[in-house]
């Protein structure tokens, strides 16, 4: 059971290595939304892609190691179980360990959640506006005609050119 407790504890060390990896990546994403540097997301956002690679694997790794500790601990029976109930179920000296683990990728994985948040939110309020503009430049574009009197129709959503009528 040991060697099982000790693999899951470099396991989740090793996860949290990585999701550190992530926060920063979504920091500088953060910066580059701020700066509308589209090269820079584009750059970050295969750096994302590899460490959701490396993240699943961890993921599969460590369902594995879990799996081997339920039945190490006698509690295969039990479909899911929490780090709580492990930590109180394992040795006592392999306790402080896995807890220290657990707690680390904890708060890296609540600091990503927060600047993802606000990732989301800057992308949000840049959607809005790239609509906004846009809206307006339809608008523009739009297909106004005038009368002979000099009176503006609506524009259709039609796409025509705009068209002045004069008598000669």
């Amino acid at each position: 059971m040991e060697k099982t407790v000790s693999g899951l504890v470099a396991l989740l060390h090793e996860e949290a290595d990585i999701f550190e990896t992530l926060l920063e990546i979504l920091k500088k994403e953060n910066q580059a939304l701020i700066h509308i540097n589209v090269e820079t997301l584009h750059r970050l956002a295969k750096k994302k892609e590899t460490l959701a690679l490396k993240g699943r694997m961890c993921e599969e790794t460590r369902q594995h190691l879990l799996e081997k500790l339920k039945q190490e601990l006698q509690m295969s029976a039990i479909p899911s179980i929490n780090y709580s109930e492990i930590i109180d179920r394992i040795p006592e000296h392999l306790r402080p360990a896995l807890s220290q683990a657990r707690n680390r990728l904890l708060k890296v994985a609540e600091e990503i959640v927060l600047v993802n948040c606000q990732n989301g939110t800057l992308i949000r309020d840049s959607l809005r506006l790239i609509e906004s503009c846009l809206s307006l430049v339809r608008e523009a574009t739009g297909t106004a005609t005038y009368e002979r009197k000099g009176v503006l129709h609506e524009a259709s959503t039609a796409k025509k050119p705009t068209t002045f009528s004069a008598k000669i």
